[in-house]
């Protein structure tokens, strides 16, 4: 078993990562975002919902070998303003404004 494994295990370790997600994660909103993604009458503040929706999984993958692979929107999470920046620094997706909402969209490579 490797260390880390070992830390990962620690009772002490588990209660600091809960009460982090606890604290910084909020809720996930995934169907919301796909449900408004699917009412191409409704937007908000001159972007459709489909547009955002749809522009977030046309993203090219620039970090695969493969052309044709793009990035997939897999989940949606309300986040803290806090916890944004720091996975923006990470090269995360973060949209700071969707209907007054941080959301970080977190993405799976599809490779076609």
């Amino acid at each position: 078993m490797t260390e880390k494994w070992k830390l990962r295990q620690d009772p002490e370790y588990q209660r600091k990562v809960s009460d982090f997600v606890s604290r910084e994660v909020i809720y996930c909103v995934s169907s919301l975002i796909h449900e408004l993604a699917s009412k191409p009458d409704l937007s908000y503040d001159s972007c459709s919902f489909g547009e955002l929706y749809h522009d977030i999984l046309s993203q090219p993958d620039y970090e695969s070998d493969d052309p044709d692979a793009y990035h997939e929107a897999l989940e949606h999470w309300i986040i803290t303003d806090w916890l944004a920046d720091k996975l923006e620094a990470k090269g995360e997706m973060v949209n700071k404004d969707v209907l007054g909402l941080t959301i970080w969209v977190v993405l799976h490579q599809v490779k076609p």
